[in-house]
C-alpha cells in the first residue's frame, strides 16, 4: 500500500476516484529534477530493457525542459489498440489507405498512429510526416495518387492541407477519395 493508503481494488465507482493522489506537471517536473535523467514517476526502468523493449519519447518542451516517457512494449500495444478504437470511430476501416500527416519525431504521435492503423485496423499507412519533413503538395499527390481514403493529422495541418489542394487545381471533396479524418481535435468526418 503506498502513502495514499489506496490500491488498485480501492477503486470500484468514480466516487472513489478522491481516494487516490492527484499530481500534475510541476510534480513530474520536480521528480525529474531529484531522479535525473527520467524520474521515477513512470514506474519503469531502462535497467528492465534487456527483458522488456523500450522506447523513449519526449515532451515538447516548449514551457521549460523536455519530459523524458519511457514506453515499454505493453504500453505501445495498449496504446495503439485504444488509438485504433479512436480511429474506427472516426470512420476508418480495414483496407483504407491512410494518408499519416503526424510528425515523426521525440513526440511518439506520429508512431502511435502509425501502429494503430496498420497493426490493428490492417490499413494501408502511407507515412508522410508534416509538411516540414514531406511538403504538403506532395502530401496531396501521394493522396490523390494512392486514392487514401483517410488522413489522420491535426486540425491545423488538415486545413494547410485542403488549401494546398485547391491551389493544385483539386477540389477536395470530388477529386479526393477521402471518407474520413482523423486526429487531435477532430471528432469524425462524416462518410459520403
Amino acid at each position: 500500500m503506498g502513502r495514499a493508503e489506496s490500491r488498485p481494488d480501492t477503486l470500484r465507482s468514480i466516487d472513489d476516484l478522491w481516494k487516490f493522489p492527484a499530481y500534475d506537471v510541476e510534480d513530474i517536473r520536480r521528480d525529474i529534477e531529484e531522479n535525473p535523467p527520467f524520474g521515477t514517476y513512470q514506474g519503469v526502468v531502462t535497467d528492465l530493457a534487456p527483458r522488456e523493449p523500450q522506447r523513449l519519447y519526449f515532451s515538447g518542451g516548449t514551457t521549460g525542459k523536455v519530459r523524458p516517457t519511457l514506453y515499454t512494449q505493453w504500453d505501445r500495444e495498449v496504446s495503439a489498440l485504444f488509438m485504433a478504437r479512436a480511429l474506427y470511430r472516426q470512420g476508418v476501416r480495414p483496407g483504407d489507405v491512410v494518408l499519416n500527416s503526424y510528425q515523426y519525431s521525440t513526440f511518439n504521435g506520429g508512431a502511435l498512429f502509425d501502429e494503430a492503423a496498420h497493426h490493428w485496423l490492417n490499413c494501408v499507412v502511407i507515412s508522410t510526416s508534416s509538411g516540414n519533413v514531406t511538403p504538403s503538395e506532395k502530401q496531396v499527390q501521394l493522396a490523390a495518387d494512392y486514392a487514401a481514403t483517410c488522413i489522420m493529422t491535426t486540425g491545423d495541418h488538415l486545413m494547410r492541407i485542403i488549401e494546398v489542394a485547391r491551389e493544385l487545381g483539386y477540389d477536395p471533396l470530388v477529386d479526393l477519395n477521402i471518407r474520413a479524418v482523423s486526429g487531435l481535435g477532430i471528432e469524425r468526418a462524416p462518410r459520403r
